[in-house]
């Protein structure tokens, strides 16, 4: 009779660790509302995200866009405030 190779716990933890984690992941993903297939491939390829941006503001008129960009400005100064106060109370 052939003898049955042996495998030691690190590696049966390290293949559980391979093949739960992720699975894991995607399902805390898809509880949280989110597409975890899709953040993984975000995470990697880091051109689908410029890619998207771009197409977001191309959709929006003249007016979308100068609104957009003065609440974005109105939140900058906001969290620099929140910052300047937070640095000051230490």
């Amino acid at each position: 009779m052939a003898t049955r190779t042996k495998m030691t716990p690190f590696a049966k933890f390290f293949i559980m660790l391979v093949i739960v984690s992720p699975l894991a992941y995607m399902g805390a993903s898809y509880y949280n509302g989110e597409d975890g297939l899709q953040n993984i491939k975000n995470f990697f390829s880091k051109d689908s995200k410029i890619e998207s941006v771009s197409g977001n503001l191309q959709d929006k008129s003249k007016n979308e866009l100068i609104r957009t960009i003065e609440s974005l400005e109105r939140q900058i100064n906001a969290l620099e405030q929140r910052i300047e106060q937070l640095e000051n109370a230490q």
